[in-house]
C-alpha cells in the first residue's frame, strides 16, 4: 500500500471510522508491501469485529472484489486500535540496535545484514540504507548535535556517518574484535567503545586518534557515561562493572 494513499488519510476530516481505515493501512503496511493481494485478507482479519455499518459495508465490499481467497472467519490479526502502532520491514536478518534522531522524526537500525536502515517510522518509508560495514551492524549511537551517527561492528571497525546524506565520514579503526557497546561524552567530543578483544577505548571521534584504551578480562558487552560527566561505566562477560575516569570532558 502507498505511503502517499496512508498519507491522504491524515487530510480527511476527524472520522473514527476513517481513522481506524488508516491504522489498519499502516499496521498492514509490512504485509502489503510485499503483497498488495492481501489487502482484503488484511482488512477482514483485522477489522471483522467493528460493527459500525461503514466497517461492515467496506468489508463486504472487499469480499465481492475477491475470486478465490482464503477470508479468516474471526479477528485473527492484530487490531488496528491496539498498541502495535507500526512494523517497519527491509534488513534481511536480525536487527541489533536501534535509536531515534535527536529531533525524533527519524529511526536508525542496524542489523546483521552488514547495513543501517534510516525510516521515516511514522510513515513506514525507509529513507536510505547506510553500507560500508562488511559484517554484523552491533552498536549506533548519534553524536549530542544529532549530525553525526556512529556504528560498531563485528568487523571489529566504527564508522561515522552523515547520516541526513548517507556519507561514511570516516572508520576508526584500533579494537582487534567485534565491538559492541558505544557511547558520547556529553559534550560530543569523546567517543567510548566496547569489543569482545576486551577493551574500552576512547577515541578523538573526529580525528580517529585513540586517547586511552582500558583493558578487562573479558568482551566489554556495555558502556555509558554517568550522569557526573566524568565517570564511564563498563560492563563485561566477566560479571563485573567497572567505572573510569573519563579526562578532558
Amino acid at each position: 500500500m502507498s505511503n502517499e494513499l496512508i498519507a491522504d488519510y491524515n487530510l480527511l476530516p476527524e472520522d473514527a471510522n476513517l481513522q481506524l481505515l488508516r491504522c489498519t493501512l499502516v499496521v498492514s503496511g509490512h504485509v502489503l508491501a510485499e503483497d498488495k493481494t492481501q489487502l482484503a485478507g488484511q482488512l477482514w482479519g483485522r477489522l471483522q469485529s467493528f460493527a459500525a455499518s461503514e466497517i461492515q459495508e467496506l468489508l463486504q465490499q472487499a469480499h465481492l472484489n475477491q475470486t478465490t481467497w482464503l477470508r479468516p472467519l474471526t479477528s485473527s490479526l492484530t487490531r488496528p486500535d491496539g498498541n502495535l502502532i507500526i512494523t517497519l520491514t527491509g534488513h534481511l536478518s536480525s536487527v541489533n540496535a536501534i535509536a531515534f534522531s535527536v529531533d525524533g522524526k527519524y529511526l536508525i537500525s542496524g542489523s546483521s545484514d552488514s547495513t543501517l536502515q534510516v525510516w521515516d517510522w511514522q510513515t513506514g518509508v525507509e529513507v536510505r540504507t547506510l553500507t560500508g560495514h562488511i559484517k554484523s551492524v552491533n552498536a549506533i549511537a548519534f553524536s549530542p548535535n544529532g549530525k553525526y551517527l556512529i556504528s560498531g561492528s563485528s568487523d571489529s571497525t566504527l564508522q561515522v556517518w552523515d547520516w541526513q546524506t548517507g556519507v561514511e565520514v570516516r572508520t576508526l579503526t584500533g579494537h582487534t574484535d567485534r565491538v559492541y557497546a558505544i557511547a558520547f561524552s556529553p559534550n560530543g567530543k569523546y567517543l567510548i567503545s566496547g569489543s569482545s578483544d576486551s577493551t574500552l577505548q576512547v577515541w578523538n571521534w573526529q580525528t580517529g586518534e585513540v586517547i586511552a584504551t582500558f583493558i578487562g578480562d573479558s568482551s566489554i558487552h556495555c558502556c555509558a557515561v554517568a550522569p557526573d560527566r566524568l565517570t564511564i561505566v563498563a560492563g563485561e562477560a566477566s560479571g563485573r562493572v567497572h567505572f573510569l575516569q573519563l579526562e578532558g570532558a
